[in-house]
């Protein structure tokens, strides 16, 4: 896990990151992928259900180099880039 980020008091985005550094990999470097969670009642309790509409506004992806040596950028690799992104898609409206 790299960041657990608080959306509005009630609602998560975490952003995992896993490093890959294999030669049958096509890429160097590491994968992202950002989870939402959003606080829900159920019978008198709360708990945190994964939104996976939102989820797909946030495609996981590679930051690192392509074997060709090229590089390649996740946008979405911190807490600003994901309230950002939230802001964007209305998150929450």
């Amino acid at each position: 896990m790299v960041t657990v980020t608080y959306w509005k008091g009630r609602d998560i985005a975490v952003l995992v990151k896993w490093s890959v550094n294999s030669q049958a990999s096509d890429y160097v470097g590491d994968y992202y992928k950002v989870f939402i969670y959003r606080l829900a009642g159920r019978g008198g309790q709360q708990m945190f259900v994964r939104d996976e509409a939102a989820m797909e506004k946030f495609p996981a992806g590679w930051d690192g180099y392509t074997q060709s040596g090229s590089p390649v950028h996740y946008p979405f690799k911190n807490a600003g880039a994901i309230k950002k992104r939230l802001l964007a898609i209305h998150f929450d409206e």
